[in-house]
This record gives structure tokens, sequence and C-alpha cells, in this order.
């Protein structure tokens, strides 16, 4: 058993067997624990370990037995996939420095197979039943756009280790315990010390202007996949910027709300929404949004960003006429009082 291999990749069986040898987790490993899930959910990337000394490593796989636990205990689908992705994030770093000995012991934890065909401009292939099987969502890696050659897809090495870590993000998202009930108290209180600590706008992930039951069904959606940790197109990234940022929310929070995006780049996406912001796009037609695919009700509203507005003109026109019944009456009782004076 290789400690260093199990405390960069803590999901494989060899990190489980290293602790499945204990009967529990020491206070320390717990405290690193509720430190992991905080990390990952609030800056969404866990970082590397500085010097790989026996206790550090020891420390990061048993670290990751707890925060799992932890964040079962939170019950949230949204946390759970924004762990998932910082951890796969974390594992992805790693990865980029190992060679294909290591990548292959990672691959054939997750099922994965995967052929080294020398130094070409695409040196690693997959049969495309597996390349389906943990294709990143995202229009670049489908399959129509990829080389093919006698049934197998061919993969630079970036491509290849991005299909990896998006298999690693399932795998963490897939395997979280589902009954809880009988979680140790101390890391049942650990996860309740999470809760209380996390932001208040982070299970969203930035301040909105308008409440997510104003939002029209194709909006909603995409916001959900977000919340999921689901990379979108392309097309539904900027549509939904656009929207976005229509309604009143800053670049800012735009560029926050994509953080939960698997192939969340910071520079790239701060680039792209503040030029939208910049050029201000107006909100596309809803033909428009079904040629983009996203599209997924029939609301006849002509543009999303009408939805909701009757009934914002309805609640503005009450309160309007609430306030003008509210004037009367101060005003009738002032007539009165100034009758009952003069009498």
């Amino acid at each position: 058993m290789s400690l260093a291999f199990a405390s960069r990749y803590p999901f494989t069986s060899e990190a489980k067997a290293l602790v499945a040898a204990r009967s529990k987790l020491s206070y320390e490993e717990i405290d690193a624990a509720k430190e992991r899930v905080r990390l990952a959910l609030t800056a969404g990337e866990l970082p590397l370990l500085k010097a790989e000394l026996d206790a550090e490593m020891e420390r990061q796989v048993f670290s990751y037995a707890g925060a799992r636990v932890i964040v079962a205990c939170l019950q949230s689908k949204y946390f759970r996939g924004r762990y998932a992705v910082a951890e796969s994030k974390r594992a992805g770093k790693y990865m980029e420095r190992e060679d294909d000995a290591t990548l292959s012991r990672v691959a054939a934890e997750l099922g994965m197979r995967f052929t080294r065909m020398g130094e070409k401009e695409a040196p690693y292939t997959m049969r495309f039943p597996d390349y389906l099987r943990f294709v990143p969502k995202d229009v670049k890696y489908k399959l129509v756009n990829k080389p093919l050659a006698n049934g197998n897809v061919l993969l630079t090495r970036h491509e290849f280790l991005r299909v990896l870590e998006e298999g690693i993000r399932g795998r963490i998202e897939e395997t979280f315990p589902s009954d809880v009930s009988g979680v140790p108290a101390e890391l049942a209180k650990a996860a309740e010390e999470v809760r209380k600590a996390l932001p208040k706008e982070e299970a969203f992930g930035g301040k909105v202007v308008m409440k997510e039951g104003e939002y029209p069904p194709c909006v909603t959606e995409l916001i959900t996949r977000l919340r999921s940790s689901e990379n979108l197109p392309h097309s539904a990234r900027w549509f939904l910027a656009v929207f976005l940022l229509n309604t009143g929310m800053t670049a800012e929070d735009v560029i926050t709300l994509f953080r939960t995006a698997p192939d969340f780049d910071e520079r790239t996406t701060r680039y792209q929404v503040e030029y939208i912001a910049k050029k201000e796009y107006t909100t596309p037609a809803c033909v428009s949004v079904d040629s983009y695919g996203v599209c997924v009700a029939e609301c006849r509203i002509g543009s999303p960003i009408n939805f909701g507005k009757g009934r914002r003109r309805a609640a503005a026109a009450a309160e309007a006429a609430k306030e003008a019944g509210n004037a009367a009456k101060e005003a009738s009782t002032e007539t009165a009082k100034e009758g009952a004076k003069n009498g």
C-alpha cells in the first residue's frame, strides 16, 4: 500500500483499506475534516500538501473519510456536488504531475480503460463506450467533436486528465453515505458546526435581485443545474449571464454564481461576463432560447425577461392603490378633525 497514493486519491480502495483498519477518527482528524469541508464549500478548492510527510499524508486520508460523512449529514445535493467538484479538482492537480503508471491506477479505480499511443498530438485513446460514461458535460467534449479511430476516442493529455477528473467527481458524488442515522455523535456535531458557519448565500452562489419564483422556467432550470455543480454549454452560460445582468445583477455576482461549475475558470469567466455587461446585450427572444436547447416550457411570453411582468405590474398597481387609499383615509381623518374643531 502506498500512503502517498492514498493521500492524493483518498477515494481509492487503498485509502479505504487504511481507514477500515481503524475504529474511529481522532479529534485532530475531525477538525481537519471540518476545515476540508469548509474550504471545499466556500472556496471551491482544496490545497495540495506542501510536504508529503507521513503524518500529513495520513491526516489527508482520514480527514477525507470524515469530510464525506459531514457533507452527507448536511443533506444537500448542492453541497454534495460542490464538495465532489473541489475534491476532483484537487485530484486533477495531482494527476498533472503523474506518470502513466499512476494514472492507470487511478483509471482502474473508476473502471476506465485507456491506451497510451506515443508522443502524438492526441496520445491517449479510450474506447468510446468508456468515454461516454465519463465525458464532461461540455460541448467541446461531445463525441461528434472528437476524432475517432477504430472505435477509440483520441485525446490530448489535458483532455484525458479532464475525463479522469470528471470520473472522480462522479465517483465521489455518487458514493456519499445515504443513511446518516448512525453517524458518530462527534461527526454529527461537526456537521452542525459546519452548517452554522457557512455563509447564508452559499447555497445559491451569489446575490440575486429577483425572487427565485420570478425567474422563467428556463432560467430556473439552468440555476438548478449550476447548483448541482453541472457544466452548462457555452450558449446556455451566455444566455444566463445576459438574462441575470438584465435583471440588475452585477457582473461580480454573476461570476460568483458560475463558480459552482466544474470547469469554472476565473479569468475566462470574468472576461466573458464583463464583456457581456459592457456590450449591454438584451435578453434573447424565446425562439432563440429554444434554439440553444434550454427552453423547457411553452411560456408564450416572447422573451424570458417578460416572465412575471404581469404579476409585478399587478402587485405595483395594488401597492399604489393601497397607498392612495391610505392617503385618502388620512385626508378624510384630517378633514373630520378640522370640522370638529371649527364646529
